[in-house]
């Protein structure tokens, strides 16, 4: 998140069958999305850290209050953002309004790793922990979450260039194998959603 902030005391957020999750802080999120075949970037404010939860929800009042403006099509939703430009359409599945956004990370490094079939979620102090001991950690779905394409790489970690996904995975970035790696490294050019960005 960008201008993380840590709450004085976590936030209390009730959930299904009276369960209760905490959210640790807030920040703004810059995520992207497709519309009419471009990609859209905005940012989402005030975006809660709650590591427990396993469903990403948005508030439709809360994007409301920082004026954004949700229009409701027989077909599904329209979401447009402040300057009332079109940020993306969504349809309509089982009166859910599903969609899929892309995190853009901060420029600053980036931290993850493969939690193990059995292994337990890390509690929010024990990520905190396991952050401050490790410098870079990277992962991506497929395989063991530490091997995929460089495509995927450049995916995962927010769109660098292609000399950057490698240069990390040489220099020293644990948990990082590009499965096929090339002689000659593509262009940004490769990537559709990259091409679409210069439009």
């Amino acid at each position: 998140m960008h201008a993380y902030q840590k709450f004085a005391k976590p936030i209390e957020i009730s959930a299904a069958n009276r369960g209760k999750i905490y959210a640790y802080g807030s920040g703004t999120l810059r995520v992207a999305t497709s519309a009419h075949g471009l990609e859209q970037q905005a940012n989402l404010q005030y975006v809660y850290y709650a590591p427990e939860i396993h469903a990403r929800l948005v508030s439709l009042g809360k994007l409301k209050r920082q004026g954004w403006d949700a229009c409701l099509r027989d077909d599904g939703m329209e979401l447009r953002d402040r300057d009332g430009d079109l940020f993306t359409h969504i349809a309509v599945v089982n009166d859910v309004y599903p969609v899929r956004l892309t995190v853009i990370p901060p420029n600053a490094a980036l931290a993850a790793w493969t939690i193990k079939g059995d292994e337990e979620v890390p509690t929010h102090e024990e990520l905190v922990e396991r952050l401050e001991k490790v410098a870079m950690v990277a992962t991506a779905k497929g395989a063991d979450g530490t091997r995929a394409t460089l495509m995927t790489w450049h995916q995962r970690l927010g769109h660098p260039s292609f000399k950057t996904v490698i240069a990390l995975a040489k220099n020293g970035v644990k948990g990082m194998e590009i499965t096929d790696l090339l002689k000659t490294v593509p262009g940004l050019d490769a990537c559709t959603a990259c091409v679409a960005t210069w439009r």
